[in-house]
């Protein structure tokens, strides 16, 4: 039976992803031997041997083994006959598998018998007869005594050659052969799977990074690496010997397909990090919203021996998971900060943006969005228009931080709101609301800048392209004060805030609230700003201004919106 099967996953992880098979049987499931492997954190209806196609002549049939069934056309089937082009459900609401093939039939083997028969069929049916065994005297009649010696020494003879031939054998310089369990460790290492960052994998980290030239990322300073230097999936292994060669592959999950690597180990009794490129799904990183956990297949083969397997399991964070600092294990906890994730949850190009850019403009407060082609004056009204219409919507001040990471003292993670999950429940924490204004500033051709401080996140505004000393400040949690009393005195307030006041003149007693509060916001800011104003700088302070457009320059992506 020659044969040509396709099979198109329609639905869910590996969406229009093809796979061909020619064999007579393809085994679908979550069992690591299936030919077309689901995965069960993901596809919970899909049983681990779920269906089975098996050519029948020229005829290709399923044949369902699961506990929540297969269907095809939405009918329940137990053994079906399919077409080419049939669809396959994995599970009411599981997965879908669009079935395509052809088939071409070789002559056919003579037919051979009958599987259920148990006795040749020159046997009449009914019990075989009982066999009867033959007298001594009858076997041994007519056959000379010395002819059964010499049979006997031959056997013995046999056995004893056979016994020197399949005993252990020891080299002159006494090393076991390799059946000898010990001989793997003269050829083989000591290894064990690894995932960076505490053993946790962030999707947002994966993709952010995945521009980035490795030698910026805290991965690439791993000391003793091998293969990818921006990987954060792979083994330690100890080398068993000088250049030894191995191969290191991770089977494939629901978030990367199968990836491996091939190289050498430099040198013997040193151990090294091996990271293979791993070849994520980026979509389905994009589409974990709550931490699972995820097992991780590795297995590694030095040289021509057969690979060992080994699984660990860790932690699959959210998408909103935002790791921005690492310490190592040494005394002084040295940290490397990675605060520029947080412009990948900048979105310049998020669609929700539209709808605040024109509810501003029907405000009349500004007549359009024109970035940095007016004047400063011009800039701080856009800013305060995108302001204004975030107040009308009644945002508020979230104090919501929790991450649902375990507690580590190696890693700083924040959980970081999109910009959609923020306006949908109109409320964000210091974080959120900073990366919102940032996002629709970007998109109206305003460059802003996150600035971390301990414990808080404010941002900035250019009045002026690449002038720092043009920053305005913003304390983005002031955002539905409810004390919108004007601010206590005007000290702290840039001059150019006058500009606004005819911006406000004469306008309905909403906006005049929106302005005071705007007032306010930004004094705090610069306040805030002014306290920190040496530390930025300074080498080890925790005090960052973070660039989103450096962060762009860096190879630093967008986290793409998810409807």
């Amino acid at each position: 039976m020659a044969s040509n099967l396709t099979l198109t996953r329609l639905s869910g992880f590996d969406r229009n992803k093809k796979a061909a098979f020619t064999a007579d049987r393809v085994a679908l499931g979550t069992d690591s031997a299936s030919d077309l492997r689901f995965d069960p954190t993901w596809d919970k209806t899909v049983a681990a041997r779920h269906v089975t196609l098996e050519w029948r002549g020229s005829e290709l049939w399923a044949v369902d083994a699961s506990k929540d069934g297969t269907f095809v056309s939405g009918k329940k089937i137990s053994a079906e006959k399919l077409s080419p082009g049939a669809v396959l459900e994995l599970g009411k609401g599981g997965p879908k598998v669009q079935v395509d093939f052809t088939a071409e039939v070789k002559a056919a083997p003579a037919p051979a018998a009958p599987r259920h028969v148990a006795e040749p069929p020159f046997l009449p049916a009914g019990p075989a007869p009982a066999a009867r065994p033959m007298p001594v005297a009858a076997a041994n009649r007519g056959l000379p005594g010395w002819i059964f010696g010499l049979i006997a020494a031959v056997v013995v003879i046999g056995a004893i050659s056979a016994f020197v031939m399949l005993r252990p054998k020891s080299d002159a310089g006494g090393s076991p052969s390799k059946s000898d369990p010990s001989a793997i460790t003269k050829t083989g290492g000591n290894w064990e799977p690894f995932v960076l960052f505490d053993g946790q994998i962030f999707p947002s980290y994966l993709i952010a990074s995945a521009t980035v030239d490795p030698a910026r990322l805290p991965s690439s300073g791993t000391a003793n690496r091998l293969g990818d230097l921006a990987g954060v999936i792979g083994v330690t292994i100890t080398s068993p010997d000088n250049n030894a060669p191995v191969t290191v592959t991770f089977e494939a999950t629901s978030i990367f397909q199968r990836s491996s690597v091939t190289l050498a180990l430099p040198e013997k009794g040193k151990t090294y990090l091996v990271c293979p490129k791993m070849n994520y799904n980026f979509d389905a990183l994009l589409r974990v919203r709550q931490a699972v956990p995820i097992t991780l297949a590795a297995s590694v083969a030095f040289g021509a021996q057969a690979a060992e397997s080994k699984a660990i399991t860790v932690r699959l964070s959210p998408i909103n998971d935002c790791p921005f600092a690492l310490s190592d294990s040494t005394a002084d906890k040295k940290v490397e900060w990675i605060d520029w994730m947080f412009a990948a949850y900048v979105n310049e190009n998020h669609p929700w943006s539209d709808d605040l850019r024109k509810e501003a403009l029907k405000s009349g407060l500004i007549d359009n969005f024109a970035g940095y082609q007016g004047s400063p004056e011009d800039v701080i009204a856009q800013v305060f228009a995108i302001w204004h219409v975030l107040q009308k919507r009644g945002f508020k001040y979230s104090n919501i931080t929790t991450t649902t990471g375990k507690d580590s003292d190696s890693i700083g993670v924040q959980q970081v709101r999109f910009l959609d999950q923020a306006v949908q429940g109109a409320q964000a924490n210091c974080v959120d609301g900073s990366v919102l204004f940032a996002s629709v500033l970007r998109q109206i051709g305003i460059e802003p800048v996150l600035v971390l401080v301990p414990g808080h996140m404010f941002m900035g505004f250019y009045l002026s392209p690449g002038n720092p000393e043009s920053i305005v400040y913003l304390e983005t949690t002031m955002m539905g004060n409810v004390n919108l009393s004007p601010a206590q005195s005007l000290h702290g307030l840039p001059k150019i805030m006058s500009s606004l006041d005819k911006v406000v003149e004469s306008k309905d007693p909403k906006v005049l609230t929106s302005y005071k509060s705007f007032q306010d916001a930004v004094q705090t800011g610069n306040s805030e700003a002014k306290k920190y104003q040496d530390d930025f700088d300074k080498p080890g302070s925790r005090a960052k201004k973070i660039s989103v457009q450096g962060a762009r320059n860096m190879g630093v992506l967008p986290i793409a919106y998810q409807p």
